[in-house]
């Protein structure tokens, strides 16, 4: 480059436009071919942290570029030397430039060629604009754009978790792995205690912390239900040093149904070490791990609530099927301690709520020692019609009375009287060991006929409604249970008499006394039958809404698997497509338990019209499907009509045919055909499956009886009252091996 063609730069020709380059902030360069700086304006020299003079003459790849780089950018330089098309070639780069203090800055190049006159290249003119701070923001951005990535899909691991544990496992490895906190701490609220739960970097020498405490950045977290950060920790008042070092800190608490859950933290030993960014990845965090807990204690819940149905269903049939009082009370007791109460008391109680004996106490889990204690400390009847009474009701929960220990008033009324916890604070979770819980045992017409007090729960944890929602429907049962106790009881009482008069008059009341027995035997029949009625219509109604509640959370849940198809894989999907099916199974065998419960409990008034049985008998074969290896010939002929409610007698029909598909497990036919006979209609159901033993031909219209592993043995009971309201009849016939014959006799309406 010829002396006149650098000098140029210095004229006053460009002065004008040098000062405006200087004003936009562009570095102007010339180098030689060499890759000497020959001009350099004052805006670069000043952003290099030299002065022009300071940089004229020097090499700028072995000055001013990199090392790193350095070699890339000189061939990078030959080549544009090398490119020929004169002084409208212009090439674009960006590469970064060492300032004097060592810290690098990088620029966005256009480079022009230069020729001389005889049109050889003799040097680059490159006009550069910083781009350090965009480059800055756009790697920030693409960093928090990548990191809300993660969080949606790291949503999907937290929901598969197994368990709390789990949970706080995956956050605090995102924290550290994927979001990049050098230090971060997973801490739960536990009674009124925030603890640590697991940890990654500085080891914490605070490993909990009262609630109550007036300090601590975590705390404040819990306590305001915000995010904290405090960038200067040294001089922050609210600051516990629990790590050594920390200069940063960022607190975001886990709200879970309302309730603070935990607290989400991360530090740092740098100042400033926190943006706003920041605090809402880990909003968004904990937001998903709340989801996550939320769900998981949802699931728990709702499989304790199945099993506890289950267990009350089965404690139901055995009261009803035990006659001594004590054994029937007995069974009661052990019923609610199953359901996860450590102990529990039922106490029979007179008109005036007194406890007349020692015996009319009953308990689950106590010792003798702790029994000695309750019935030498028991209140009398006019306390606990008080308990019962308008003043406590502000301690009811449902039909339970739940009273806190930390309540002023509970603990100065109850501190003597109470039998002490075999628990310790440190065991429960919001449970205070000297809580107490007690309801009434209440007859339809009102009357109290026993008081149940439980307490030491398994899951340490405060009885909410709808934990104790399984317990309320047991009440009246338990009621139930006592009262036709006690009928069994004077009847027992009555029998004693009976013999005692029979010492005296043999001969004469020996046929009396036949004839009392068989009306004894008819009576307690009776009364099991009408108590299976009452117990039945009671079940099948309370556990209809747990039932919609279930049904409504499976379609939601089914509802959220379809929406994240596409989110997850096929293995995942799968698996959690199996999971809701096998929910909605339980479902629909839970709910024929109920229908067979409240079509046994209720009064059955039938509709008859005439019915076209071969498309009722399609319709039932169109929505229960029929086994592979099992045929089913239909030989009724067409237009064949019946007199009946169409509703029932399909119910005793598909009753009928898929007890027919069980009893054929290996395959074989059910034929289905009908005849009329003068007055009457005859169907008969027809299979070739194992038949049923002659000594249970008499039993199978009876309640509760069954020979299914799963069943309540309503079923065929509930198909003969059917049968039995439309002034029919239902027999059977069975062979072993060979296959039964169900057939049906309606009548027919001129």
């Amino acid at each position: 480059m010829s002396k006149h063609e650098i000098d140029i730069f210095k004229t006053g020709e460009f002065d004008l436009v040098k000062k405006y380059l200087d004003l936009v902030g562009a570095i102007v360069v010339v180098l030689d071919l060499k890759g000497n700086v020959n001009y350099i304006n004052n805006y670069g020299a000043n952003l290099l942290g030299y002065s022009v003079e300071q940089i004229i003459g020097k090499s700028w790849f072995d000055n001013f570029i990199p090392s790193r780089i350095r070699k890339e950018l000189k061939d990078i330089f030959s080549k544009i030397i090398a490119t020929n098309g004169g002084i409208k070639k212009y090439h674009y780069y960006e590469n970064p430039i060492l300032t004097k203090n060592g810290e690098e800055i990088v620029i966005a190049w256009n480079n022009i060629l230069f020729e001389s006159e005889d049109g050889r290249i003799i040097g680059t003119l490159s006009t550069g604009m910083n781009i350090t701070e965009k480059k800055l923001i756009y790697a920030a951005k693409k960093s928090y754009e990548d990191k809300l990535s993660f969080l949606n899909y790291f949503a999907t691991t937290l929901n598969s978790a197994k368990s709390i544990k789990e949970i706080y496992e995956h956050v605090i490895e995102g924290l550290t792995k994927t979001l990049g906190y050098e230090y971060a701490v997973i801490l739960a609220v536990e009674r009124n205690m925030l603890r640590i739960k697991t940890y990654r970097g500085l080891k914490p020498y605070i490993w909990e912390m009262p609630l109550n405490s007036q300090k601590g950045l975590t705390i404040k977290a819990v306590k305001t239900c915000r995010t904290i950060i405090s960038n200067d920790t040294w001089n922050d008042k609210d600051y516990i040093e629990g790590v050594q070092g920390v200069r940063s800190e960022l607190c975001v608490p886990i709200i879970v149904n309302d309730k603070v859950h935990g607290v989400i933290d991360v530090q740092s030993k740098k100042v400033n070490a926190f943006s706003e960014e920041d605090a809402r990845l880990l909003e968004i965090l904990a937001a998903h791990t709340a989801t996550a807990i939320s769900n998981l204690e949802r699931q728990k819940s709702l499989e304790k609530q199945y099993q506890q149905l289950a267990t009350l269903m089965k404690f139901s049939i055995e009261i009803i099927g035990t006659a001594d009082v004590r054994a029937r009370l007995q069974k009661v007791v052990e019923a609610i301690n199953s359901l996860g109460w450590r102990r529990v008391v039922l106490s029979l109680r007179d008109e005036n709520l007194e406890i007349r004996s020692q015996d009319d106490m009953i308990t689950a889990g106590l010792s003798e020692e702790e029994k000695r204690f309750l019935w030498e400390n028991r209140s009398p009847g006019t306390v606990w019609k008080e308990r019962l009474s308008p003043a406590y009701e502000q301690y009811k929960i449902g039909q339970f009375y739940y009273l806190p220990y930390e309540d002023p008033f509970v603990r100065s009324t109850f501190a003597k009287s109470v039998l002490e916890s075999r628990l310790s604070e440190e065991e429960t979770w919001d449970w205070h060991p000297q809580d107490l819980l007690y309801a009434p045992l209440t007859l339809p017409d009102g009357r109290i006929v026993g008081i149940l007090s439980i307490d030491d729960p398994v899951d340490g944890r405060r009885p909410t409604r709808y934990a104790l929602a399984p317990l309320e429907l047991f009440l009246t049962y338990a009621a139930l249970a006592i009262e036709n106790a006690q009928l069994i009881k004077q009847l027992n009482e009555a029998q004693n008499i009976l013999k005692e008069y029979a010492a005296d008059l043999e001969n004469k009341v020996k046929e009396r006394t036949k004839e009392l027995l068989e009306a004894q035997e008819k009576l307690l029949r009776s009364q099991r039958l009408a108590t299976i009625g009452e117990v039945a219509a009671s079940v099948g109604h309370d556990l209809r809404n747990p039932l919609q509640v279930i049904l409504y959370e499976s379609f939601v849940l089914e509802n959220i698997v379809e929406k994240i198809a596409d989110k997850v894989d096929d293995k995942t999907l799968v698996t959690l497509k199996s999971h809701v099916q096998k929910i909605k199974e339980q479902i629909n065998y839970m709910n024929r338990i109920v229908l067979d419960l409240q079509d046994y409990g209720r009064q059955i008034i039938i509709k008859t019209s005439k019915v076209d049985l071969n498309n009722l008998i399609m319709n039932i074969l169109s929505t229960n499907k029929v086994p592979e290896n099992i045929k089913v010939i239909v030989n009724i002929p067409s237009e064949f009509t019946i007199d009946a409610d169409a509703e029932s007698i399909k119910r005793v029909f598909t009753n009928i045919i898929i007890n027919a598909f069980q009893a054929m497990p290996e395959g074989g036919t059910l034929t289905i055909y009908a005849e009329k006979e003068e007055n009457k209609t005859k169907i008969y159901f027809k299979d070739t499956g194992i038949g049923i033993p002659k000594e249970n031909l008499e039993k199978l219209f009876q309640p509760l009886f069954t020979t299914k592993a799963k069943g309540t043995g309503l079923g065929l009971a509930v198909c003969k009252r059917i049968v039995e309201a439309h002034n029919g009849t239902i027999e059977v016939e069975s062979e072993l091996g060979k296959g039964t014959k169900f057939i049906i006799n309606l009548p027919v309406k001129s």
